[in-house]
């Protein structure tokens, strides 16, 4: 630890808050979150306290993983790894993870065009489906980001943003249809999950784990970068 900055101020309030529920802290760039987080996640990890236990400390960027590892020092109770590296370990504990089982950029693009025309060739038809495919694979992402599983919580969804870059209500069934053709034909090329429908699958396996939790406490470094159903996955994943 003797690389990192001691914390001061307030961030000394932050460091010793307790060590049961969820926290979230807010503070502008420069002020230290990053450093703070790791300093945090030494004090929960330590096996002299009443609330020491293996913690993982998460990311969602990986160069942002190899940054933590180099200025946190080493100690045996704490993991640093992203988002994608902690899912794909656990799903791979729980027999959920296949070689080769997930879809990339360039594939789902592709899934995504042969769902659209599939739905077409059904007899639907809207202007939506003729929207350019990158707006098709970024609506079926915020879907699965957001922990949608039916075509009613999809149609309710409350959506923020610009109005040209979201499907509005009117639209949402027939695009619901195109999403679950879209995961019937990535299963059935082999591609269990794409990067944002993982973590719909990791919260689902947790909630059936009956098992120990591998981590007693989770600090996550960048928190707006995390989907909904990520962060629902986490708070799952410790007792």
């Amino acid at each position: 630890m003797a690389k990192l900055h001691p914390p001061k101020g307030r961030q000394k309030e932050v460091l010793y808050l307790p060590a049961t529920g969820h926290t979230v802290v807010l503070g502008t760039a420069g002020s230290g979150k990053t450093t703070l987080a790791i300093h945090r996640a030494v004090h929960l990890a330590n096996p002299t306290v009443d609330h020491g236990g293996q913690t993982l400390l998460l990311t969602f960027n990986k160069s942002l993983v190899t940054y933590l590892n180099s200025v946190g020092g080493s100690t045996d109770n704490v993991d640093v790894h992203n988002y994608h590296k902690f899912a794909r370990g656990y799903l791979h504990a729980r027999g959920k993870m296949g070689y080769n089982a997930i879809c990339e950029s360039g594939e789902k693009k592709n899934f995504c065009r042969q769902a659209i025309q599939q739905v077409k060739n059904g007899g639907a038809r809207s202007p939506i489906l003729d929207r350019p495919i990158q707006f098709i694979a970024d609506e079926f992402s915020w879907i699965a980001q957001n922990g949608i599983l039916t075509a009613g919580e999809y149609v309710r969804a409350e959506r923020v943003g610009r109005a040209g870059a979201r499907a509005v209500r009117t639209d949402r069934g027939i695009l619901f249809a195109a999403y679950l053709k879209y995961l019937e034909i990535r299963s059935a090329n082999g591609k269990l999950y794409d990067w944002d429908d993982m973590a719909q699958t990791v919260a689902t396996e947790f909630a059936a784990d009956n098992e120990d939790r591998r981590y007693r406490h989770i600090v996550v470094d960048e928190g707006q970068d995390f989907s909904p159903v990520m962060l629902r996955s986490l708070a799952a994943a410790i007792p």
